[in-house]
């Protein structure tokens, strides 16, 4: 049941934020000097958190762990660097060092999957 409802909704939100996207101009368009040739739809990682949200709610035990809240913590993060990124065109450096950041949050934590 999660994971068709997180499948379903995912497939739904992935094509909602992909027409509304085009319909309001927010796209990447490939310049000259970058190796894609066809328009990109912007804010892809909302429809992969609200799928998460949505498949979460499926599972009715909202008590979570330590754990699950650094999932939880460290995701948005990573979902809000993808979100101003595709505002401002963050340079790749900056995205890198919250990445790593990131990345030794989770090690830290004790977050692991087995």
């Amino acid at each position: 049941m999660i994971f068709g409802s997180a499948f379903i909704s995912g497939l739904v939100l992935t094509y909602a934020v992909i027409w509304v996207t085009r319909k309001y101009g927010w796209v990447y368009v490939p310049t000259v000097n970058r190796w894609s040739k066809r328009v990109v739809s912007l804010h892809g990682g909302i429809a992969i958190a609200l799928s998460f949200l949505i498949a979460h709610l499926f599972i009715g035990d909202l008590s979570y762990t330590s754990t699950e809240f650094w999932l939880i913590g460290l995701s948005l993060v990573m979902l809000s660097v993808g979100f101003l990124d595709d505002l401002y065109g963050l340079m790749p450096l900056p995205k890198l060092i919250v990445q790593f950041l990131v990345s030794a949050a989770a090690f830290y934590s004790g977050l692991c999957f087995n």
